[in-house]
């Protein structure tokens, strides 16, 4: 079967490396024992793991996943005797368990990790590794393997270890996978649910009057509720590292609930760590949770904008970049200036922002996006007037973010971002 699946072959390697593993196989019995095992294994595959905990817990999550996988299964076989004939009951009964299964081939892993949601968790996985069909097809050779010819040449239980081993190693890899970004448009899923993908980092270059040049990096919308959107904060950390912006700003909108504070307190701190960062509002950020986000940023030595009105950092050469508001009038002289407003609108009628950079986001491109015309993003321009990527309005170029996060987590040909501006 290695011949049909890498995971498959790549399981076998490592126990050949682990006999340990082997060994301990003689003891598991039941779902609760399978789980000790994984943990066992996760833990060799280089996973830190918390306590394994009560395994009553996992053997009615393995009887669930099972159970529903079966069900489903059953109902799919009664639906094609009727309507094709006794002779597409196994195909229909192994094509429907199996992509069932797919969403949730993650669950066991997912849950040693101790993760809030491991249903959940391990659904975003399946997302980050293809979708349900790509899983699916990754999942057969694994199960024909375990399933196979081992059991009755007597290798039923280093056959069942090998194939467990290749969903660890798999989930390992998709896993570390997702705290990765990519700037390649074509790469993100056209359906996204939940922040399992990569973020998608958009590449904008800007020409603006005054001396100096700049790498800019753009983040607005989190919309963070707690640990499952761990990943988000991974994919930013790793473009901070990656591209090393002169300055970063985010863009209001960062907490759905106080669950999230941890992962916003450790990227501000992160970013402050790398370069100058400065932070304002958005219309979600109302209330206590201001002023805790408020405390946060000041506390990392962050710039908190509507303390100040305007924030500069220089390139080291005489060139200035210069961070306002919308409530900020122009300041005479030859630095770079970008407004940084939350929402498009708040300019409408405000600060004369001509010859300037306008960084906005707010609007997450509509979140579905049907079509796109004249650089409007459809539907969402018949409602919003500033449903676009980028344009040139009241003589400043305008940029907006689709967000990297969303209060209702579903997007269609829409993906979530952050935007590094090259500006000169």
């Amino acid at each position: 079967m290695n011949a049909n699946s890498t995971w498959w072959g790549d399981s076998g390697r490592f126990l050949d490396r682990h006999p340990e593993l082997l060994s301990a196989t003689s003891a598991v019995r039941g779902f609760g024992g399978g789980a000790e095992w994984m943990h066992r294994a996760m833990a060799a595959a280089g996973w830190r793991m918390p306590p394994v905990g009560d395994c009553g817990k996992y053997g009615l999550m393995g009887w669930m996943k099972y159970g529903i996988c079966s069900m489903l299964a059953f109902l799919a076989a009664a639906a094609a005797w009727v309507w094709l004939g006794l002779w597409s009951v196994p195909l229909a009964v192994i094509l429907v368990f199996y992509l069932a299964e797919a969403q949730m081939v993650f669950l066991f892993p997912e849950a040693l990790l101790g993760r809030r949601s491991p249903c959940l968790s391990a659904r975003a996985l399946t997302q980050a590794a293809g979708g349900s069909i790509r899983v699916m097809v990754t999942v057969l050779p694994i199960a024909a393997g375990m399933l196979g010819a081992g059991w009755w040449r007597g290798k039923g239980r280093e056959k069942w270890a090998q194939g467990c081993m290749a969903v660890i190693l798999w989930h390992r890899h998709v896993a570390l996978g997702r705290r990765g970004f990519s700037d390649d448009y074509k790469a993100s899923p056209k359906l996204e649910i939940g922040s399992a993908s990569p973020l998608f980092l958009r590449r904008e270059s800007v020409q603006l009057a005054g001396t100096g040049r700049f790498r800019l990096l753009w983040i607005s919308d989190l919309h963070w509720r707690g640990m499952s959107d761990a990943g988000t904060l991974m994919s930013l950390l790793g473009m901070v590292r990656k591209e090393k912006p002169d300055i970063c700003i985010l863009g209001g909108d960062f907490l759905e609930s106080l669950g999230g504070i941890p992962l916003l307190r450790t990227l501000i701190r992160a970013i402050v760590r790398a370069s100058p960062c400065v932070a304002l509002p958005g219309n979600h950020d109302r209330g206590p949770m201001l002023e805790t986000i408020a405390s946060m940023v000041r506390d990392a030595g962050a710039c908190w904008l509507p303390d100040v009105q305007r924030f500069e950092v220089s390139d080291g050469n005489g060139g200035i970049l210069e961070i306002t508001g919308h409530t900020s009038p122009v300041k005479p002289g030859s630095a770079k200036r970008v407004f940084a407003v939350h929402d498009p609108a708040e300019l409408d009628g405000g600060a004369p922002v001509e010859g300037t950079l306008v960084l906005a986001g707010h609007i997450h491109g509509g979140q579905c996006v049907l079509a796109s015309k004249n650089g409007r993003l459809l539907p969402a321009a018949w409602i919003y007037s500033h449903a676009w990527l980028r344009r040139k309005h009241a003589g400043a170029e305008w940029i907006v973010c689709r967000g990297a996060g969303d209060t209702l987590p579903i997007r269609w040909n829409c993906p979530r971002e952050a935007i590094l501006c090259e500006i000169s």
